[in-house]
């Protein structure tokens, strides 16, 4: 066979062939992920897929955007899908990496709202949703949860306790963007409201689903110490 200098098979595959690899991929976003890495023609076809493609990627491996560093309207799903990826295969913490990008999403799998919740953030006036569990969107669902303090200080906020990861060597939560991203529950919330006897409330607002990022900052704010 003769090969074409600088042309490898995937350069020579159309446009048509691509897309229906990729829906063969389905929700799968370490496949969707490396299927973009595989060339530049990959990655070409990839950039002219919507924002809607990798928003629904993304949430449906329970994953979405940190509000307060995140405005709405401005989101980058694709840059939110590679770096939990990305992170997920190089992180070596033993409460992260692949296995823990996994479990995130069965989350959402195996939860029976998530499904209700995802509709209702998607419908138009013309869906019926009189047989799911939510009829008005992520308004009929929140959160309530009260905190007590610990007695720890640790300006850096760290976390990830483990025996193999002691307090003085801990990696921060700001350092696992497969972590803030998560949803902080499953099916998410627009809405929670933490509290502690000793620093007050906060509310915790997200129209895209509250996030472990999100849930962060608000207990940041609130001067509470994580350990």
């Amino acid at each position: 066979m003769t090969r074409v200098s600088g042309l490898g098979l995937l350069d020579r595959l159309p446009n048509e062939l691509l897309e229906h690899i990729r829906k063969c991929i389905g929700y799968d976003l370490e496949g969707q992920v490396s299927f973009l890495k595989l060339s530049p023609h990959t990655a070409t076809f990839f950039d002219t897929l919507p924002t809607a493609f990798w928003q629904n990627l993304c949430r449906h491996n329970g994953f979405g955007a940190i509000k307060v560093q995140e405005a709405a309207d401005e989101v980058c799903w694709r840059d939110i899908a590679l770096e939990c990826v990305e992170h997920a295969w190089s992180c070596e913490h033993p409460a992260c990496g692949r296995d823990r990008l996994r479990e995130i999403r069965e989350c959402w799998n195996r939860n029976p709202l998530t499904s209700s919740w995802d509709r209702a953030r998607t419908a138009t006036p013309a869906d019926d949703l009189s047989h799911g569990f939510l009829t008005s969107g992520l308004n009929a669902i929140s959160i309530y949860t009260s905190l007590n303090l610990t007695t720890s200080e640790h300006a850096s906020y760290p976390f990830l306790c483990s025996p193999d990861h002691p307090n003085t060597d801990e990696l921060t939560a700001k350092r696992h963007p497969l972590f803030l991203h998560s949803f902080a529950t499953f099916p998410p919330c627009e809405q929670m409201q933490i509290t502690s006897p000793d620093v007050g409330a906060c509310d915790v607002r997200n129209e895209q689903g509250c996030t472990v990022g999100d849930v962060l900052d608000a207990l940041i704010s609130l001067c509470v110490p994580l350990s």
